[in-house]
């Protein structure tokens, strides 16, 4: 049975391919943050390095799948704009099935509230993560109703 953080970061790859920051701002704010709100940041209660803990075990079940995103010429990704394809940028995606900690360090710390933030600090990666078929399954399932209402 999974737990409410990783509910809320295969949530936070259910619809598309998604960088770390979808994961993490499900997990912490319950979505993504337009632009922070002049009272202040809203608190993290789920560091990065945890949430990455996390994905890499869902990872591991065959729950959620995972990119390395390297700026190398390969294959087109999904976030690149037409003016970025002209101007000859390419994203290799590189399949992980196995990360380990050093594969995740870049989120040890990792505190970004809005996705501006983290394309000022990370651009297009390091990493993109989607969920699978099990994972859909899995989260469907009826004794999960109630940690969804706890959300």
């Amino acid at each position: 049975m999974l737990n409410a953080v990783e509910l809320g970061v295969l949530d936070g790859c259910a619809n598309h391919y998604e960088l770390f920051y979808f994961l993490f701002a499900e997990v912490n704010y319950g979505g993504q943050v337009v632009r922070k709100s002049p009272e202040g940041e809203p608190g993290i209660s789920v560091p990065g390095d945890e949430v990455a803990r996390h994905a890499q075990r869902l990872i591991e079940a065959g729950l959620m799948r995972c990119w390395r995103i390297r700026d190398d010429p390969g294959d087109n990704g999904p976030f690149l704009t037409p003016e970025d394809q002209t101007a000859g940028l390419y994203r290799e995606r590189v399949e992980i099935t196995q990360p380990g900690e050093p594969e995740f360090a870049a989120y040890r710390g990792y505190d970004c509230v809005t996705f501006e933030e983290h394309l000022e600090r990370f651009g297009q990666g390091p990493h993109e993560f989607r969920i699978t078929r099990s994972g859909i399954d899995e989260i469907e399932r009826p004794e999960y109703e109630a940690l969804y209402q706890e959300r």
